[in-house]
């Protein structure tokens, strides 16, 4: 009885219970759709890590900002020496204007051995060893009007003097690169013309664990520079977005609060206005437990309601989110299901703990002052 008198007083007055639940119903709803879409993001970067990369190792510079650390090429050598070590391909990188328009280019050592590990196609042309004075683009940097392959670019570094380039060939569409590839011999002109990633690909029945340890070992004289596995690659890659997903959900959290003291104060109100009603229901044997229960009903009834209307539309629009995100990578559609549950969890507790300091106070309620109450 007690529940379903918190049931009923809750949808007594339908426009406050609305306007009331509707404030955490949209705190929520941020928080599930943000949810959905970097929890999306991080599983399209581990399917692209899955299906496309081949390589075992990957070592790779701290960021600094827009790039990363650079290390001793010398390194690329000693760990190409490595025992089990079948492919090591470097990669450097730096702005760069092609053909009068700002880009982003990096320089390969091995570019058949990074066209292996990243599973790299062609487009148009041919992906293999680049002379001095060829490059590759993938086919987000083409348009209509070119450039094609055969065609001359002209590309201006950081230091010296801007140069022609042919294209050799074009590549498909990958999350793994960032477009422009030059050969390793113009990697001079860039402000740090160290490698800061590299790829390493072992032969099959290899240790991955003892290579890794032999690499890290190598690596040693810079601390700044770390060996990864496949796994831990993917983590490496998600690690911003975890954060950045961290601080989203403490922001809103904030909104939840401020919801849910909007909660205190509608349960509050509805007690008030109900004063003789309570005293009529104590005194056909309503006991105080009882009086806290129906007020907590009603509490909860009002939290978890604008809570699960919160999980469907975040849900929904953090799916068109990462629909419309497809063409930037985010094509695994996740929806965080027991992340959501948790949240809708959180409500229930959210609901109980703001219907606290109501329910005492409609059960410390004295019945008489309360019958007589006008």
């Amino acid at each position: 009885m007690p529940g379903r008198l918190g049931r009923r007083n809750a949808t007594r007055d339908p426009r406050r219970t609305a306007v009331t639940a509707t404030a955490l119903m949209v705190a929520v709803a941020l928080l599930a759709g943000i949810s959905t879409v970097f929890v999306s993001a991080t599983a399209s970067v581990g399917r692209l890590v899955g299906d496309r990369m081949r390589a075992d190792l990957v070592i790779s510079g701290d960021a600094d900002g827009v790039s990363r650390t650079g290390f001793d090429p010398a390194v690329l050598t000693v760990v190409a020496g490595a025992p089990g070590v079948q492919a090591v391909t470097g990669l450097g990188e730096g702005a760069a204007v092609i053909d009068g328009r700002p880009a982003f280019v990096e320089t390969v050592t091995d570019v058949p051995a990074l066209r292996d590990m990243l599973g790299l196609t062609a487009a148009a042309g041919t992906i293999g060893a680049l002379a001095d004075d060829q490059i590759l683009v993938d086919q987000r940097n083409v348009t209509a009007q070119g450039p094609h392959v055969g065609d001359r670019v002209t590309v201006r570094l950081p230091r010296g003097e801007a140069r022609q380039f042919t294209l050799a060939g074009v590549y498909t569409d990958t999350d793994l690169l960032n477009g422009w590839l030059l050969p390793a011999s113009a990697a001079g002109g860039f402000r740090k013309p160290q490698p800061t990633q590299a790829y390493v690909r072992l032969t099959p029945g290899t240790d991955v664990a003892a290579t890794k340890l032999l690499v890290a070992a190598v690596l040693a004289g810079s601390p700044e520079v770390s060996v990864n596995n496949r796994a831990e690659y993917i983590a490496q890659r998600n690690a911003k977005a975890d954060r950045l997903l961290t601080v989203v959900q403490l922001l809103l959290a904030l909104a939840v609060v401020i919801a849910v003291l909007g909660i205190v104060n509608t349960v509050a109100l509805s007690v008030l206005e109900r004063t003789r009603e309570l005293g009529l229901l104590r005194a056909v044997g309503l006991r105080r437990a009882q009086t806290m229960a129906m007020t907590a009903v009603e509490a909860t009834a009002v939290s978890v309601g604008g809570a699960l209307l919160g999980i469907l539309t975040g849900a929904g629009l953090g799916a068109a989110t990462v629909h419309a995100l497809a063409a930037q990578g985010v094509t695994q559609l996740t929806v965080p299901v027991g992340r959501l549950a948790a949240y809708l969890a959180l409500a229930a507790v959210a609901g109980i703990t703001a219907s606290l300091l109501p329910a005492a106070r409609a059960a410390r309620l004295s019945v008489l002052h309360a019958i007589a109450h006008e």
